[in-house]
């Protein structure tokens, strides 16, 4: 009865998110922010039946537009794919990235010229090389194309139902018991991680005052200003139905730490934040939100727009948490 049990439980999981974590666990990235994990495959592909590259191929490419093509192409919708569930938590996917706190290696097996087989993903800590989990994932393969469309589309399914399996860790409950000693919040802002994936959106912050020297990234007091009396103004409407004010000059018992993690194209950007109890330096929930294209003509006034919508489900979420607390 009880290996029934268990088979029957792996099988569910399988169904639901086409994995099962073998090893290890996800918790590591539970309240992580601007975290990076680079992306590598295991160039010792297991092929179906046994078979060689050349085999596998049947001349439809080279060794070496296997290795400088194929791969790179299925590889860069498979990282698209997955963070576009991770990256408004704060967790950023990578191809190679030598800076990086976790790595996350790709093993396909028993792959066959539809994609489909079995893949392997063991994400270690970087500076320890130690194993954090291990997820078995099974691969239908795709429909339509030549072999590098099947694999890209194998593996954009493959990115979504990872970043699911990662969504789902991050936004987990996690409720603390607290008491609200007054009805203000303090609040912050950090930038020091912020991502600007856009040429208009660079131009912008940069024209605006923003120091960028390599991965340092300096945001001027303009900017603070701006999105401090937009996107704050649109959170505290929300509040207020509770009779609760974010106010950076509080000396409330709880503040909240509202971190920037990317500005792209048409002012959408993302936003993680931690809601902390001061006195334990403890998280009692993390936030995320992510907006999306806007309406109107300048980039300024796409992401004002997008700020003002960003405080205001910012401020519908930090509402309901402070319900549930």
């Amino acid at each position: 009865m009880k290996k029934f049990l268990i088979a029957f439980f792996c099988i569910l999981s399988l169904n639901i998110y086409g994995q099962i974590i073998e090893s290890g666990s996800l918790d590591v990235f539970y309240f992580k922010c601007n975290s990076i994990v680079s992306v590598e495959w295991d160039k010792d592909i297991e092929f179906t039946k046994g078979i060689s590259l050349e085999e596998y191929s049947k001349g439809e490419f080279s060794t070496e537009e296997w290795y400088n093509k194929v791969l790179p192409t299925t590889m860069r919708f498979f990282i698209q794919k997955i963070n576009s569930y991770t990256s408004m938590h704060g967790i950023i996917f990578k191809n190679n990235s030598n800076d990086a706190e976790y790595k996350m290696i790709v093993k396909p097996t028993k792959l066959s010229r539809k994609g489909g087989g079995v893949t392997v993903f063991t994400i270690k800590e970087t500076s320890s090389n130690e194993d954090v989990a291990v997820i078995k994932q099974i691969n239908s393969g795709g429909l339509f194309g030549n072999i590098s469309n099947l694999l890209s589309e194998t593996y954009s399914r493959a990115g979504k139902s990872l970043g699911q399996l990662f969504e789902d860790v991050m936004l987990k409950p996690c409720k603390v018991n607290t008491i609200v000693e007054s009805n203000e919040i303090n609040y912050s802002f950090d930038f020091s991680s912020l991502e600007l994936t856009d040429v208009k959106a660079k131009e912008f912050f940069v024209s605006s005052g923003t120091e960028i020297s390599g991965k340092t990234i300096i945001v001027p007091e303009k900017i603070r200003s701006l999105v401090d009396g937009i996107f704050i103004s649109a959170a505290n409407k929300k509040l207020s139905k509770l009779g609760y004010e974010l106010n950076n000059q509080s000396n409330s018992n709880l503040e909240v730490v509202i971190s920037f993690v990317e500005v792209g194209k048409e002012g959408k950007h993302s936003i993680v934040a931690k809601l902390i109890e001061k006195r334990s330096a403890k998280v009692l929930s993390r936030l995320g939100v992510k907006i999306g294209d806007g309406k109107l003509n300048s980039f300024q006034n796409l992401f004002c727009e997008q700020l003002e919508k960003t405080g205001k489900d910012f401020g519908e979420i930090l509402k309901d948490d402070i319900l549930n607390n």
